[in-house]
């Protein structure tokens, strides 16, 4: 990480120009380390955070909120910090300038041929819901170096730092078909040059931020996902029933008070006192007939613990019911699901093709514009091939980047991979990754525990020209807070 850094500073204030670099990699504007695990082939998964820059159709697909902030993401190949030593190295050398020229140009002999670089990727914040949400990716920059000996020793650099904010959305047509859009606002800074060791050796700060181009564009990207019907398959599980298909008594008692209307008795002035009442049923004489005497009772005895009855002048203590155990049935009932295992995709990137209005917001001696932004299309395709409730296991086929100006084999538009998913809850979650990206192998692994989400990948991409393939193999890894 270190040297990395240091290489990015040596192009800024070590070098000067020489010429347009030549180089022919296909700068994608933002990259997600899952989606290159699995050589990049991500549009027709687009199910984390980092849909809003692969496919805003996931948007209507997404089951759960995400807000991620990425402290920091880097990687290179391994040449880039041994190149970056090695000139550091050479420009110590003491003695003059045609000294110091001398060994630079040795260092750039020794490394004929090779393809280095990097990514660095800083204090991002995506805000990902079910249909909306923003990405602020402040610093996304990345560093391509080819080292070549056309006329001479040289460097051909291209450097290209984003600053990006994003705001998309995205919603259901049907049970099919989904849609999603971008709007994306876009800072860039610029070096694209080709460096000859005699400049690097006598000019050191030539090159700094103010020859980079600067500029600043809105653009837009649209998305769609289509998960036909027709290859739609039913899936039966059993899962608990609802609150209503289950029988629960309640703990509790069963109290049940009754005061029975008082009979005829031929007793005058009865009082009765009932055993354990705090209160006595005093009888009195109200109504006296040919046959008999009619006796009213003039009071109510209460009894705590149950019922009091009271019937001919007796008075009956009810004792309380015991209690009812809890019981509960918890069923289970076959529930089928219909699933969409299959599912294609299409995204038009860019699509107004803007160019970059010339800014001077750290470059205040900016005299061009960065390169416009190229309208590009990519199609995939996901299968679902097993789904085991939290493990899903599937595989990807994409056509990236058709219509760039360096798309010009078939390779460097392929990317296919595999991944094993396995999220048993919102705090925890593994992944593990493979594909081909460009032609070249990729891995990859997430890790999220708790707050804490770490990713790794390595991945090969094209550097080289439409006759001659160049690799460049890159190690990376970005470190955030997943909520």
């Amino acid at each position: 990480m270190k040297s990395l850094l240091t290489l990015g500073l040596l192009v800024f204030s070590q070098s000067v120009f020489a010429g347009n670099s030549l180089s022919t990699k296909i700068h994608n504007q933002y990259v997600s380390l899952r989606a290159l695990g699995m050589g990049n082939a991500f549009t027709a998964v687009a199910d984390d955070y980092t849909l809003i820059m692969y496919n805003p159709a996931g948007f209507a697909k997404k089951k759960n909120n995400e807000i991620q902030f990425s402290l920091l993401g880097a990687g290179g190949a391994k040449e880039t910090v041994d190149f970056a030593k090695d000139v550091s190295d050479a420009g110590k050398t003491t003695g003059t300038d045609t000294d110091k020229a001398n060994a630079i140009s040795t260092v750039i002999d020794k490394y004929a041929g090779d393809t280095m670089g990097g990514r660095i990727q800083a204090a991002e914040l995506f805000w990902i819901r079910k249909n909306w949400g923003f990405a602020l990716i402040p610093v996304d920059l990345s560093l391509d170096v080819t080292i070549d000996k056309q006329l001479g020793p040289t460097v051909d650099l291209n450097v290209i730092k984003d600053s990006t904010l994003a705001i998309g959305g995205g919603g259901d047509v049907n049970k099919e078909l989904s849609w999603g859009i971008t709007v994306k606002g876009i800072h860039r800074l610029q070096v694209s040059e080709k460096l000859v060791a005699l400049q690097l050796a006598t000019e050191p700060n030539l090159v700094d931020a103010d020859r980079a181009s600067e500029g600043f564009t809105v653009d837009g990207d649209i998305g769609f996902l289509y998960s036909p019907s027709w290859f739609s398959k039913s899936v039966t599980r059993r899962v608990p029933a609802q609150a209503s298909d289950t029988t629960v008594v309640k703990k509790g008692k069963s109290r049940k008070t009754e005061v029975k209307k008082p009979e005829t008795v031929g007793t005058d002035g009865l009082s009765l006192t009932i055993d354990g009442a705090s209160e006595t049923a005093k009888v009195a004489t109200s109504h006296e007939g040919a046959s008999g005497t009619t006796v009213a009772a003039s009071g109510t005895a209460e009894v705590a613990s149950g019922t009091a009855e009271v019937a001919s002048g007796t008075a009956e203590v009810v004792a309380e019911e015991p209690k009812k155990e809890e019981k509960k049935e918890s069923k289970l009932i076959d529930v089928v699901e219909e699933t969409y295992p299959l599912t294609f995709s299409l995204v038009a990137r860019n699509v107004v093709g803007s160019k970059f209005a010339k800014e001077k917001l750290i470059n205040k001696k900016a005299t061009e514009a960065p390169d416009s932004l190229p309208q590009v299309f990519d199609v995939g395709s996901q299968y679902e091939f097993a789904t085991f409730g939290s493990l899903t296991l599937r595989a990807m086929l994409d056509f990236k980047n058709l219509g760039h100006p360096e798309a010009t084999t078939t390779a460097k538009t392929t990317h296919a991979g595999v991944e094993f998913d396995y999220s048993p809850s919102g705090w925890f979650k593994t992944q593990f990754r493979a594909g081909m990206n460009q032609g070249y192998y990729t891995a990859g692994t997430t890790l999220l525990l708790g707050f804490f989400n770490i990713e790794a990948a390595t991945y090969g991409e094209e550097v080289g020209t439409k006759t001659t393939k160049v690799q460049n193999r890159v190690y990376a890894a970005k470190l955030g807070m997943n909520f």
